[in-house]
């Protein structure tokens, strides 16, 4: 007579059998079921989670732990293939650690994106990759509610810090006005219209996004040459306007 543990496995047995030989039905099956009653399923799942919430954290952190390479391979294929979304999830868990409360969808934020122009909130430029700014930043206590989420392209994001929206646009504002008043001075003392016409087209260009506050990596990247020539011509410029180097505002 066959002891229950031995039925048990003799019944795993044929289930795999049968599994492997309807191994199409089967999913068919499963698949229907599913749709059928997809927000029962949801809600069972999420009640087996809640209820063994920790067991699941060890579990997953053992096999990470285990299977390094594994995991980290399995990370990079999500990455590749849900770009957007693994930005997403990133944001999400930033927030839930600073615990400032929020949440939004990525519909949500490609929605935003699009109301506004699909350029960044601070620079304009459309031609850049965008990223989630926060208008009040998380560090303030901003939350991660779609309300508080503009697009930004990554050199505005960095450069605003921890300021608002609006105090790093006054920020930019007061950049461009002493930019301004500089280039007025320097023009004065070099001699006015002759300085400005010994300058070359490419270090006009060069002073003129200087004077936006760009740095020279950037400058060389939206000119496509590289950075030690971006600076070569900054420095023939200044010589040229009187070898006085302009302070602008750190922004």
């Amino acid at each position: 007579m066959q002891s229950p543990a031995e039925r048990r496995e003799l019944q795993r047995i044929r289930q795999r059998d049968y599994y492997r030989k309807n191994h199409d039905a089967v999913r068919q099956r499963a698949k229907a079921g599913y749709e059928r009653n997809r927000d029962e399923v949801k809600a069972q799942a999420r009640a087996y989670y809640a209820k063994h919430a920790a067991e699941r954290r060890a579990y997953a952190l053992a096999y990470r732990r285990a299977h390094p390479e594994l995991k980290a391979a399995s990370d990079r294929r999500y990455v590749d293939g849900h770009r957007e979304k693994a930005r997403h999830n990133n944001l999400m868990h930033r927030s839930r650690r600073a615990g400032n409360g929020g949440s939004h969808t990525v519909q949500e934020w490609l929605d935003k994106v699009a109301l506004l122009g699909n350029c960044c909130i601070y620079c304009g430029r459309d031609d850049l990759p965008l990223s989630r700014d926060h208008n009040i930043p998380v560090v303030r206590g901003g939350s991660s509610d779609i309300s508080n989420i503009l697009p930004a392209c990554r050199r505005c994001n960095s450069a605003k810090k921890d300021r608002t929206a609006v105090e790093y646009l006054a920020a930019l504002a007061q950049l461009r006005e002493e930019g301004w008043r500089a280039l007025g001075e320097c023009r004065e003392a070099g001699g006015g219209r002759e300085v400005k016409a010994a300058l070359t087209d490419r270090e006009r260009e060069v002073v003129r996004l200087l004077r936006a506050g760009a740095p020279y990596k950037a400058i060389a990247h939206q000119l496509g040459i590289a950075e030690s020539t971006a600076r070569v011509l900054g420095s023939r410029a200044f010589r040229k306007l009187g070898g006085r180097r302009l302070r602008l505002p750190e922004v």
